[in-house]
């Protein structure tokens, strides 16, 4: 508002100094000029009144209008702060009744996280419990475990003597029943070995003495270490045939192949016989091993007679 009355001042002064100018000028410098050029100063003169008047109400119409403006502005204001102070008055009225309200909410919310917090400590417990359990089981079956192992190396020296007799000769007691490695018996590598030393099967005389009449143990083992119960027999018949002194794994396996499958049925056979099926096996197989000597065959059906 300031600005627009300082430039109506302006007009003013400028206004003035326009008359003035043109006062002197029709005073002394217009002397000698005619009518005609006195009547032009007086439309010139008459034209800025006019257009001062017209600046004047503009301004007049402007400051009113802003005037009415901050006037309107200063009203809603008011009725502003008279609706705050309502609102507030209100809310003071009302504060016990909410804070009452917030509480409660407050409480249950407290309580329902307790609640949460409760079930899940719970959870970690009976999931602690459970897992404490299987622990405890794991470690009784270990227990179990060891103490069959125990059993089986206090027992080993019984076992590795023990002679399965199904219609089969007893060996001689001064003649120790020879036992090996489980990798020196033809088609057993030692991946085979391994797994079969895990189950408790140590040396050949285990297997022998385990699978070699046992139907059921040998398709039990069949099963577990996923191959034909034919193969787990063979290697049985190998592991017998070994026991005597003389026989390594690869006559072991001729013998097998020709239909010997145990010592007993070798105590059984004719060596002269045996001796040509051997060589008729080597004429087949000419990369195989070399054959047994009649008087080497001769001196293991001595064994066992």
């Amino acid at each position: 508002m300031g600005y627009i009355l300082a430039e109506i001042l302006a007009c003013l002064l400028l206004a003035w100094l326009l008359g003035a100018l043109l006062g002197w000028w029709l005073r002394g410098g217009c002397k000698d000029s005619s009518k005609d050029n006195t009547d032009d100063i007086n439309a010139l003169k008459k034209r800025y009144e006019d257009e001062l008047q017209s600046k004047q109400d503009f301004y007049n119409t402007k400051i009113k209008n802003l005037e009415d403006s901050y006037t309107l502005k200063l009203n809603q204001t008011e009725s502003k702060i008279k609706n705050l102070q309502s609102n507030l008055k209100h809310s003071e009225n009302s504060s016990d009744e909410s804070s009452e309200d917030l509480k409660k909410i407050h409480e249950n919310q407290l309580q329902d996280k307790e609640n949460f917090y409760d079930s899940k400590i719970k959870s970690i417990e009976n999931s602690y419990l459970l897992k404490l359990n299987q622990a405890e089981a794991e470690k009784e079956d270990l227990k179990s475990e060891i103490s069959k192992l125990k059993s089986l190396q206090e027992n080993k020296q019984q076992l590795v003597d023990r002679d399965i007799n199904h219609n089969t000769p007893i060996v001689n007691q001064k003649d120790k029943e020879k036992c090996y490695e489980l990798e020196e018996i033809q088609g057993i590598g030692p991946g085979f070995a391994l797994r079969l030393k895990k189950r408790g099967i140590l040396n050949s005389c285990y297997l022998a003495n385990k699978f070699l009449y046992d139907e059921h143990e040998t398709n039990k083992i069949s099963k577990k270490l996923e191959i034909n119960s034919n193969v787990i027999k063979a290697w049985a018949s190998m592991a017998d045939l070994m026991k005597i002194d003389g026989i390594s794994s690869e006559y072991a396996e001729i013998l097998q192949e020709i239909g010997i499958d145990t010592r007993f049925e070798l105590s059984k056979s004719n060596a002269n016989d045996l001796h040509q099926k051997i060589k008729k096996y080597r004429d087949k197989y000419p990369n195989g091993p070399k054959i047994p000597d009649i008087r080497d065959i001769k001196r293991w059906i001595e064994k066992l007679s």
